[in-house]
């Protein structure tokens, strides 16, 4: 670790923690890691001990299920927090993996640090948790609460564009969070399909460009930005001519074409693809990153103006798996 300094903004010591989703083995991990600068201070199976100094960045993730604050490590019979400046208002606290005793104590030792103890189980103002790992207990106060209901109302049967080949909207910001795109930054999409990437990247304040050769596409994107109150620029544009934009991008992230659904341009599959890997090198400046969805096995090696950061794969159904390929512009 580095030498710090007064100007130093990394905190001393971990003060977020991040229960993981199960929806994938890999692909929680490397979202978080991409959506904000952090240190991982220790992991515990699905639980992620960070050191950032900004927290607030970790609300956007779709892959994980909790982000709390931090309260440290203690034991069943101490608290590592002052519960009087942890709790605010009605609180209370979940704690998994110990017998209902050591339950019935944790809960205690907060209610006895606390001047006038209030507890809700329903909607409290504040909400511990408590974690056993093996050293003891890990304590968070939600920050952050992630799940299905927060896409549930933008799942794409409920789009007035829907096509079957589209992503879903959780997986969709996973994708545009790997590409570690910012708000104010530019992404491009350059087969938008439905819009699913441009959506949540409008959502999150990145300025959301999308293309694709298929008309009937980019007006559906566009039907599908507006019923939600969103902007992007769209184009009628094949994938292999991003450079018609005329600019750079910040990121590319793209779920590429295949199938008798979609569109191929007539070009064999790996053609195209390699054709693809090709233009996104003429748009994105050194350093920046594209995320790129294809049927595993069928992504070409990255040509020799990126370098291969990261892979996912993912099963899509019984004949089908897919590549999640994270690759960064020389």
């Amino acid at each position: 670790m580095p030498p710090r300094s007064a100007a130093d903004p990394w905190p001393r010591r971990p003060n977020v923690l991040v229960v993981l989703s199960g929806l994938h083995g890999t692909l929680p991990t490397s979202e978080v890691l991409a959506c904000a600068p952090c240190r991982v201070a220790a992991r515990s199976g699905r639980l992620l001990l960070l050191e950032t100094p900004f927290p607030d960045e970790l609300r956007r993730l779709a892959y994980s299920a909790l982000v709390l604050d931090s309260l440290g490590a203690g034991s069943t019979d101490r608290l590592p927090f002052d519960a009087a400046s942890a709790v605010r208002g009605t609180y209370a606290i979940h704690v998994t993996g110990v017998p209902e005793q050591v339950r019935q104590l944790l809960y205690r030792l907060v209610w006895h640090g606390l001047p006038d103890p209030q507890v809700a189980l329903r909607a409290p103002d504040t909400e511990l948790h408590a974690f056993v790992v093996p050293d003891g207990l890990w304590w968070g106060r939600v920050r952050e609460r992630v799940g299905d209901a927060r896409f549930a109302a933008r799942r794409m049967q409920h789009r007035p564009f829907f096509r079957s080949y589209g992503m879903q909207p959780r997986k969709s910001r996973c994708l545009v969070n790997l590409s570690a795109v910012r708000p104010g930054q530019r992404m491009l999409d350059p087969c938008c399909g439905s819009g699913s990437f441009l959506i949540e990247a409008a959502l999150m304040g990145v300025e959301a460009y999308g293309s694709d050769r298929d008309d009937r596409a980019v007006a559906g994107s566009r039907e599908n930005l507006d019923a939600l109150g969103l902007d992007a620029a769209l184009r009628v544009l094949d994938a292999r001519r991003m450079d018609a934009w005329g600019r750079t991008f910040d990121a590319v992230v793209c779920d590429l074409p295949y199938g008798l659904s979609a569109s191929l341009a007539g070009a064999p599959v790996r053609e195209l693809y390699r054709e693809v890997l090709e233009a996104a090198a003429l748009v994105l400046p050194r350093g920046r990153v594209a995320v790129l969805a294809a049927p595993s096995g069928l992504l070409p090696d990255a040509p020799e103006q990126f370098v291969a950061l990261e892979r996912h794969v993912e099963r899509v159904h019984e004949s089908l798996h897919r590549e999640i390929t994270v690759l960064c512009r020389r």
